[in-house]
């Protein structure tokens, strides 16, 4: 493995396992297995979110005030006993919401298993389907290429061989993402779900739905007994083209009344709508090909049943092709 690529493996691994700690629902585990680890987790998470997110601290900081806005209360008021506090919480915020740093703890407990000659994925893209629900024009998931005359849809038993497969050659997948095409259109989601529950290796996974589709009862309740799992609804009401009905606080009710871990993608301000490019032919032969995948940065890898394994580069948003 070259230098950059190692590199890169290991900063992807310690980012899975920070986005593991943040997300994973240890509550849960701990009731079903009694492991006191977990309860000593989920006491961690509290309190580095309560450091992190509250709003209300005895030293008159507060979150909500802007750097200039800080810096001239102290001016003003010449309340310059603040100013190490808010130098010393404005480090703690970049501490945990910064990747490289907030990950950098795991970097030497990564690397300790790489130098072990450990496997472990930080993350793939399991694809079910790519029909969709939507026909958004530019899909990021490229599934404008796709109609009714070559859509594609992946028998379950293929599915469940290649993740048994790739399971069996690895020794941890940190993140697995479920997509489409829209997911929920798959029949047999729930028993995927499930198998990504059971595998041991497989830390953790969601499902990311459009928000148009409601689940049906055999997932509901796959996720609901899940102790590693979420729903990501992507959310579609700002799209000045939009057709479809969207059902996104109906599903995210359905999710809150059974405790499945749900959130909304794209609902903060400054989101925003962007072009994800064009796939044109580049004549690239196999060596520009290999070239092109070990420079890119993005950590999309994409499985589809049995077939292939097909990786995924940006070119302006779009996948690289030969």
């Amino acid at each position: 493995m070259n230098t950059m690529l190692k590199e890169r493996y290991i900063k992807r691994n310690a980012h899975a396992l920070w986005q593991k700690f943040l997300r994973r629902n240890y509550k849960k585990s701990f009731l079903e297995s009694k492991k006191l680890r977990f309860a000593l987790l989920l006491v961690v998470r509290k309190i580095l979110y309560k450091l992190t997110l509250s709003d209300t601290h005895k030293t008159k900081v507060r979150k909500s005030y802007a750097r200039a806005e800080y810096h001239k209360r102290i001016r003003e008021e010449r309340a310059y006993h603040l100013l190490p506090i808010f130098i010393v919480h404005r480090a703690w915020l970049a501490f945990v919401h910064s990747l490289p740093v907030g990950a950098m703890v795991l970097l030497p407990y990564v690397y300790l298993r790489y130098k072990l000659g450990k496997i472990d994925i930080p993350y793939f893209e399991l694809v079910l389907t790519t029909r969709c629900s939507l026909r958004c024009e530019s899909c990021n998931n490229l599934m404008q290429y796709f109609d009714t005359k070559n859509a594609y849809t992946c028998s379950v038993d293929k599915i469940l061989a290649t993740l048994r497969i790739l399971c069996g050659v690895v020794d941890s997948v940190a993140y697995v993402r479920i997509i489409g095409g829209e997911p929920l259109l798959f029949k047999d989601i729930a028993k995927v779900a499930q198998a990504l529950e059971r595998e041991q290796k497989v830390k953790m996974f969601d499902i990311v739905t459009n928000g148009t589709i409601m689940p049906d009862s055999a997932l509901l309740e796959v996720l609901a007994r899940s102790q590693k799992s979420w729903v990501s609804i992507s959310d579609y009401s700002t799209s000045p083209n939009l057709r479809a009905k969207l059902r996104i606080q109906e599903l995210a009710q359905v999710l809150k009344e059974r405790n499945i871990a749900h959130h909304i993608l794209w609902q903060s301000e400054g989101s925003s709508w962007f072009d994800p490019g064009k796939i044109y032919k580049r004549g690239r032969d196999k060596e520009g090909i290999v070239k092109n995948f070990k420079a890119c940065m993005m950590a999309c890898v994409s499985v589809m049943s049995n077939e292939s394994f097909a990786f995924r580069a940006k070119m302006g948003g779009g996948r690289h092709t030969a």
